[in-house]
């Protein structure tokens, strides 16, 4: 686990200069693992300090490689209107996954979602370039 110092400079990263909150943002904040709670309650902090409205989100260990590994081709291509509500809605959005193996997680993830047709359209507004 790491340390308070740590994670409070992991959160203003996070906050300050990635997503640069600012009063007023509605910052939704989803964690992916239980291990990202201590982070997750700490950006929590940072956004409610820069007068962002922070929003917790919780996921399940692992259920997006459970979606990818069982969903048909009809449930990838599924779009939660909740979800998309909150893409809609938000004005910055904070994921956090594993903190354990992160890199090896999120390559992972990036490497399915790339090599899957029918959720790539889904994926497009989110993917980055270098």
């Amino acid at each position: 686990m790491m340390d308070k110092k740590t994670l409070e400079n992991y959160a203003k990263v996070l906050v300050e200069y990635s997503t640069d909150v600012q009063k007023g943002d509605l910052t939704i904040i989803r964690l992916e693992s239980p291990e990202a709670q201590p982070l997750a309650k700490e950006i929590y902090k940072q956004v409610l300090l820069r007068g962002g409205h922070p929003v917790i989100k919780c996921g399940v260990d692992e259920i997006n490689e459970t979606f990818i590994k069982y969903a048909t081709d009809e449930q990838l291509s599924y779009i939660d209107p909740m979800a998309k509500l909150e893409y809609e809605v938000a004005t910055k959005y904070i994921s956090i996954g594993k903190i354990v193996s992160f890199l090896v997680m999120s390559a992972y993830k990036i490497f399915l979602l790339a090599t899957s047709k029918s959720i790539a359209p889904f994926m497009a507004p989110f993917t980055f370039s270098a």
